[in-house]
């Protein structure tokens, strides 16, 4: 029986670690978030809270070759475009007239897609060397 149990316990902890292994290999995604600042606007003398929501999508880029240009433009796309996407769904999700927005923020597409395209730069930068 306590053979049973140890060997058990060594098949979930090998488990574990081959399930592990493919989280230390690197992602190849960039990651689009959008920060959004917003109060519930309310009629009164009574203050909603703020809240600050976030929306993420993550963009592959394993089909690319990130030593061509082509393939970089086509990342640069994506991540454009699921800037985008993830703003349109936090207006959908906190309409501006309902959520008074109280971030400095003046283009969420904009802002989300420069901060992947930061990202974008560093990994080219280091696939190409």
């Amino acid at each position: 029986m306590k053979l049973q149990i140890a060997f058990a316990s060594a098949v979930l902890l090998l488990g574990g670690l081959a399930i592990a292994q493919p989280e230390s290999q690197p992602s190849e995604e960039v990651i689009i978030f959008a920060p959004h600042v917003v109060q519930k606007s309310v009629t009164g003398s009574i203050r909603a809270p703020v809240m600050m929501v976030t929306i993420s999508r993550n963009v592959s880029y394993h089909d690319l070759d990130l030593k061509t240009e082509a393939d970089v433009t086509t990342l640069e796309g994506r991540v454009r475009q699921a800037a985008q996407d993830i703003c349109h769904e936090l207006d959908r999700q906190y309409p501006p007239t309902i959520y008074v927005p109280i971030s400095k923020v003046k283009n969420c597409a904009t802002d989300a897609a420069n901060n992947g395209l930061m990202q974008v730069k560093a990994i080219v930068t280091a696939v190409r060397g």
